[in-house]
């Protein structure tokens, strides 16, 4: 049975202006692949998404290392 990936979306309250996906990995040596992007409005938003999911995966997933591009 194949399982489908974590989707979640980023919200400003009833507005969604990101997403966050994570994949398993096809590369050696990484657990997880994930990308995320914001709307252009909230660009400004990207990196400090970007740091927040990559602590929270590690910390709160079952992950030794996660691909997910440096912002």
């Amino acid at each position: 049975m194949k399982r489908g990936c974590p989707a979640f979306s980023v919200l400003d309250g009833d507005e969604i202006v990101g997403a966050v996906y994570v994949y398993p990995s096809q590369e050696e040596g990484y657990d997880a692949r994930v990308k995320s992007w914001v709307i252009a409005s909230r660009a400004q938003l990207d990196k400090i998404l970007w740091e927040s999911m990559s602590t929270w995966l590690i910390e709160a997933w079952p992950f030794d290392c996660v691909h997910y591009e440096r912002r």
